[in-house]
């Protein structure tokens, strides 16, 4: 399932993680949160995608300028800072809708609905496809906030359904996928 979904998108947009403990990174040089840890059992798989139109990724000798070059300018060009595709070893497939935040999570919702819609337009046509390479009839979603201060409850409270890690000069949780996946939206 996930070699048909890396074959899916374009190849700059993959972003290289090995071992079962890895760590996405926020390049800004202002940013209070600069990281965001993850771990996985032996025998999951995962791929990473980051979307980040500042850097300059070249297709055919040209940078890439937009990463939605058919949509207008502004919000419609919004999305997460990762797209974790993550398989248990049992064949649950789920996608980790991922933004690092520091104080401001501003646009924070309006980047993480476009990522979870983006993932499953990434599934979908990864499935379409290569039927054959897919045991997992659903992609789950679970969406997730690393951010240096707490911006959403934990609990019964937490209306969004994202995640809240805390990530910051005094504190970095790790994100345990294999605990954390389950709660999830399911897609058709």
């Amino acid at each position: 399932m996930l070699e048909a979904i890396k074959n899916t998108i374009f190849g700059g947009y993959h972003y290289p993680c090995k071992g079962n403990k890895f760590t996405l990174t926020e390049d800004s040089k202002s940013a209070k949160c600069k990281e965001a840890k993850f771990e996985v059992k032996d025998g999951d798989q995962y791929l990473v995608f980051k979307f980040d139109p500042s850097k300059k990724i070249k297709r055919d000798g040209n940078n890439i300028k937009q990463l939605f070059s058919f949509f207008e300018e502004g919000e419609y060009q919004s999305i997460c800072d990762y797209i974790i595709f993550y398989k248990k070893s049992k064949g649950d497939l789920f996608a980790i809708i991922c933004n690092l935040k520091s104080d401001n999570i501003g646009n924070n919702v309006i980047q993480i609905n476009a990522g979870e819609i983006f993932a499953d337009f990434i599934y979908k046509t990864a499935k379409r496809i290569s039927p054959d390479n897919f045991t997992s009839k659903k992609l789950k979603i679970v969406k997730v906030l690393f951010s240096s201060i707490r911006h959403y409850s934990e609990g019964k409270n937490n209306q969004s359904g994202i995640i809240n890690y805390l990530s910051n000069s005094e504190t970095s949780r790790t994100m345990l996928l294999y605990n954390n996946c389950h709660n999830e939206i399911t897609r058709r």
